[in-house]
C-alpha cells in the first residue's frame, strides 16, 4: 500500500522515486500531447498536474492520490498511442540535453531538478526532423 508505514525506509525512499521518475514520464508526454494539439480530457490534465505537486512532496502519495494519477496516465496513453514517453526520449534530441543539465545540476546540488524548471528553459517538445518517427 503507498502510504503503509509498515515499508522500510529504503524501499519507501524507492517507491518515491519510482513514483516521480513515472510523473515525470507522464509530464513529459502531455506536454508533447498539449504541443502536438491533441486533445487530452481536462480531468486527466488536472490529475497529472497534480500528481506532479505530490512527486515533489517528500511522502508517499495517498493510495487515492496515486489512483487518480495512475487513471489519467492511463487515459493520456491511450489518447497519444503510438507515441510513449520512451518514443519521445529516443527522437528528441532535446531530451538528452534535458537529462544531461538534470545530471549535471543533481551532482552540483544533490537534489532532482522537476520537469518544469528544465521545460521553462528549454521549451515543449519538437517535432522530429524529417526522417525520423511521425507523431501523428
Amino acid at each position: 500500500m503507498m502510504g503503509s508505514s509498515a515499508m522500510m525506509p529504503d524501499a519507501a525512499f524507492r517507491e518515491l522515486d519510482r513514483y516521480r521518475c513515472e510523473v515525470e514520464a507522464a509530464l513529459e508526454l502531455l506536454e508533447f500531447g498539449l504541443s502536438d494539439g491533441r486533445v487530452i480530457d481536462e480531468r486527466t490534465i488536472t490529475a497529472i498536474r497534480r500528481a506532479q505537486d505530490f512527486s515533489s512532496a517528500s511522502t508517499l502519495a495517498s493510495l487515492e492520490e496515486r489512483v487518480a494519477f495512475d487513471t489519467a496516465y492511463r487515459d493520456l496513453a491511450r489518447v497519444m498511442a503510438p507515441v510513449t514517453s520512451e518514443t519521445l526520449r529516443s527522437t528528441s534530441d532535446v531530451f538528452a540535453v534535458r537529462e544531461e543539465m538534470r545530471r549535471r545540476s543533481e551532482a552540483a546540488s544533490g537534489a532532482s531538478v522537476g520537469h518544469g524548471s528544465l521545460f521553462a528553459v528549454w521549451g515543449p517538445y519538437p517535432k522530429p526532423r524529417s526522417g525520423r518517427a511521425s507523431y501523428g
